[in-house]
C-alpha cells in the first residue's frame, strides 16, 4: 500500500499541481497585463489572447474539479497506511466518487464548451420557429 501512495504522489499529484500552478500562474499574468502590451498588439493578437486565456481558464477549472473529487479516495488511503485496515464503506464511496466526478466533468464540459451552448440555441430556436410556423386552414 505504501507504493501506491508513493506512486500516486509521484504519478499523479506532483505533476498535476505542477499544471495547475502553471496554468494559474498564466491566468494570473495574462489578466494583470502589461498595458504598453496590449496597445502595441494589433486586434488579430488580442483576440487569440483573449481566446488562449478563456481555455487556459476552462483547463484550470476542469483540472480543479478533478482533483477536487478526488479527496476522498485520498483520505481512505491515508486512513488505511495510519491504522491498517480499511472501511467498510471505502469500496462503495471511492465508486461513487468516480461516477460523480464523471457525471460532473460531462456537465461541466457541457456548460463551458461554446459550440454546445450553440447547438442548444439553435436547436431551441428551430423548435420555436417550427411551432410558430403550424397554420391551420
Amino acid at each position: 500500500m505504501r507504493s501506491t501512495l508513493l506512486n500516486g504522489t509521484l504519478a499523479y499529484m506532483i505533476p498535476m499541481n505542477t499544471t495547475i500552478g502553471c496554468y494559474t500562474y498564466t491566468v494570473r499574468k495574462m489578466r494583470q497585463g502589461n498595458n504598453s502590451l496590449i496597445h502595441t498588439m494589433t486586434h488579430i493578437q488580442q483576440v487569440a489572447a483573449r481566446r488562449d486565456l478563456i481555455v487556459l481558464f476552462r483547463i484550470c477549472i476542469l483540472l480543479g474539479l478533478l482533483m477536487a473529487f478526488f479527496i476522498p479516495s485520498t483520505i481512505i488511503l491515508l486512513i488505511y497506511n495510519f491504522t491498517g485496515y480499511l472501511p467498510w464503506w471505502s469500496s462503495q464511496i471511492q465508486w461513487l466518487v468516480f461516477i460523480t466526478s464523471i457525471m460532473c466533468v460531462t456537465i461541466v464540459l457541457a456548460f463551458i464548451s461554446p459550440h454546445i451552448r450553440h447547438l442548444w440555441t439553435i436547436k431551441l430556436f428551430h423548435q420555436r420557429a417550427r411551432n410558430t410556423a403550424n397554420i391551420v386552414l
